[in-house]
């Protein structure tokens, strides 16, 4: 007969819900983390953008009799649907393509890293241009016009592909209100126009007073540029912003607007998403639409909100990030805490029924101790499995501050006096460390588990592995240099170690009884007494077990190794820092 308990059934039901709560939480932490640090670390293909070399590949590489390109505006947050709108364009094989802007939905540099990102994972074959949209870059920053050149190139350019003249002007707001693509516009057309068959012009903004079914907003200067666009017999003009596709003719110029390329359609007319497809051949011109259905945009989307608000988040605030830390830990902690209760809970399902008048007590086998030690069963229980778990959660802590040492430096300047202070204190804490430990080694090694031993260290304080330990640990985080990882080290040292040894006393008093009960009183726990020290003379040690803690006690000088060559790496550039510490 087995002991069904329904308070143990809706314990392990409550268990169970913690890990899987647990185990969703921190997923989503490390997609975080994870997804930011992959958008953080994009590299820019080196066929997408308006740089020098991309506009000589297409020179170099196109035909200027017999040539095709695409284009296309506004992706914005579909980028799914514009990733297929690629895969068509890919089988296609254009000689180039021109994005007419809003290619991202925030003017910030982790949406134009995104976005990066996105292009690279695509193996585009073939140059792309960017035309700047009002959502690409903002003059009050985040990321600026100066931004966009940096990264993208010049905002307003123009090459040649034989008789065939392309202009590409920035008129995205508020950029056109001081006119300069423009003056821009007309100082190009009345250098070159005279020599050209045909030109095509790129822009964001279409003109007012093209067409009612274009929604677009009052572009500064817009009969302006129709005067000039009919005055030099401009072939074909490209703009986006309206989120549809428009073809319309005013005095001789085809205004052709395509900006479905995967954001929110607008307006009732050419409400699809698509790409224009231009082909150019012995002077002949023919356009072809290609459109797609939407498509579905989770993890494009989770993608976007990652880049755009919760990475920035995680790594420009040091109050989120130190909580967010602090809430890894503590699920962490929740995840092995509630595992072992999971399974001691299953033991207690599975064993034989009790009969009503039998007990069973933590103290029966403590019948020999003083009643002032009884032991409470609950709470020796919780305190074992702290115990139990020390291990298993002290490496998962030590994850975290490895991350944490790879991607984070301090703010102050490298190779200052505060930076040699920090390491000789650290090196200094790290070298007591190791020797105290090795100290204390020496004398439980082969006897941890039978004897008690209360000579050399054990004769000052009842826990010098911890102590000595806690030493090296406030040494690690000053030979970090980072006091964030200094003050998450205490944190958890004083966190989570008091609970780990009063739950190895507790298992102590079981093992010695009275004998460790007078240990206790008259050495201290854990902050040492010097004047107790009593060492022996000679000391009988096993050389295998000793060698073997002496490995495991040595990982404080391997960390700082290992800190020491992460810091190399991030001063060469290998490892990108993606927040800095003050």
């Amino acid at each position: 007969m087995f002991n069904i308990n329904k308070s143990v059934f809706w314990k392990q039901l409550f268990h169970r819900s913690v890990i899987i709560v647990d185990c969703c939480v921190l997923v989503a932490i490390f997609s975080i983390v994870i997804v930011g640090m992959m958008i953080h670390s994009a590299s820019f293909p080196p066929l997408l953008g308006n740089h020098d070399n991309v506009i000589s590949k297409i020179q170099t590489d196109t035909n200027p009799d017999d040539f095709t390109f695409i284009a296309l505006g506004d992706i914005k947050g579909g980028m799914a649907t514009f990733e297929a709108l690629m895969d068509i364009a890919k089988e296609d094989h254009p000689d180039f393509g021109v994005i007419l802007g809003d290619f991202v939905s925030q003017p910030e540099l982790s949406s134009h890293k995104l976005f990066a990102l996105e292009i690279d994972e695509e193996h585009i074959p073939f140059p792309l241009l960017l035309v700047p949209g009002n959502h690409d870059l903002c003059p009050d920053g985040p990321f600026t016009l100066d931004d966009f050149k940096n990264t993208w190139g010049p905002d307003q350019f123009n090459f040649a592909l034989g008789p065939n003249l392309f202009i590409f002007l920035n008129n995205a707001e508020p950029y056109d209100a001081d006119l300069h693509y423009l003056q821009y516009f007309e100082q190009i057309l009345s250098q070159k126009a005279s020599g050209y068959r045909d030109i095509f012009v790129f822009m964001h903004e279409p003109p007012v007073g093209l067409n009612d079914w274009i929604l677009s907003r009052n572009l500064h200067g817009s009969q302006k540029f129709m005067q000039l666009a009919q005055k030099y017999n401009i072939r074909y003009v490209f703009t986006g912003d309206h989120h549809g596709y428009v073809k319309t003719e005013k005095d001789g110029t085809t205004y052709i607007v395509t900006g479905g390329g995967g954001a929110r359609l607008r307006g009732s007319h050419g409400h699809f998403f698509h790409l224009t497809r231009m082909a150019v051949h012995d002077g002949k011109i023919t356009e072809t639409v290609i459109s797609v259905g939407k498509h579905l945009e989770t993890f494009e989307l989770m993608e976007r909100n990652i880049a755009t608000y919760l990475f920035p988040l995680l790594t420009q605030n040091y109050f989120v990030l130190g909580g967010t830390i602090l809430l890894v830990f503590l699920i962490f902690f929740s995840l092995v805490f509630s595992s072992n209760r999971l399974k001691h809970l299953r033991r207690l399902s599975s064993e034989p029924a009790l009969d009503k008048d039998s007990t069973v007590s933590a103290d029966m086998p403590l019948e020999h101790l003083d009643s002032d030690i009884q032991l409470d069963t609950k709470g020796t229980r919780i305190l074992f499995a702290f115990a139990h778990s020390r291990v298993m959660i002290s490496r998962l802590f030590s994850l975290i501050l490895i991350f944490l040492i790879i991607f984070t430096a301090h703010s102050w300047n490298q190779h200052s006096l505060i930076d040699l202070c920090f390491e000789v204190i650290g090196l200094f804490l790290i070298s007591i460390c190791c020797l105290g430990r090795m100290w204390a080694l020496v004398y439980i090694s082969g006897y941890k588990s039978s004897h008690l031993v209360t000579q050399g260290p054990y004769s000052i304080v009842r826990h010098p592995l911890y102590f000595f330990s806690l030493i090296g640990c406030i040494g690690i985080g000053f030979a970090s240099e980072n006091l964030l990882i200094m003050a998450a080290i205490i944190l958890f040292y004083f966190f989570y170690y008091p609970l780990t040894i009063l739950a190895e006393e507790k298992k102590l008093l079981f093992r010695f009884g009275n004998t460790y009960l007078d240990y206790m009183k008259k050495t201290p726990r854990f902050i040492p007494k010097w004047s107790l020290l009593n060492e022996m003379e000679f000391y009988k040690v096993n050389p295998e077990k000793y060698f073997h803690s002496f490995i495991d006690g040595m990982w404080f000088i391997w960390i700082y190794i290992l800190i020491h060559f992460i810091e190399s790496l991030q001063e060469m550039g290998i490892i990108p820092i993606l927040f800095k510490i003050p």
